[in-house]
């Protein structure tokens, strides 16, 4: 499928943002690699925007929680390529997310420290 121009700049872009992030030791190599394949998928698929959502939920109250490591560490060891795969694990990251949220419900319910 052909991009328009402004597209490809755009790809070319952040691609080299990802790959500069990579060289200098910004984001590991897993890390560059699910930037890449997201960028892939979301240029080319433009199919994405549930898995986009799930990501600006989980950025939106991220506070590096264990559980945040997990979701993290899902996400980069994920075959995202596959889509029984994506569908798994997108089910699992939307499942740790809703505990993440019920634990600071409950932490701020009980007038106890945020949750970490």
């Amino acid at each position: 499928m052909p991009l328009d121009k402004n597209l490809e700049s755009i790809y070319i872009r952040a691609a080299n943002l990802i790959y500069d992030l990579n060289f200098r030791r910004r984001i590991s190599e897993e890390e560059k690699v699910f930037l890449l394949n997201l960028l892939e998928r979301t240029i080319y698929k433009k199919d994405e925007s549930k898995q986009l959502e799930i990501l600006k939920r989980w950025m939106a109250g991220y506070n590096n929680s264990e559980l945040d490591q997990i979701i993290k560490a899902t996400l980069l060891a994920a075959d995202w390529s596959e889509e029984e795969s994506a569908a798994f694990n997108t089910q699992v990251i939307v499942d740790l997310l809703e505990a993440r949220e019920d634990m600071e419900d409950e932490a701020d319910k009980s007038g106890g420290e945020e949750f970490e």
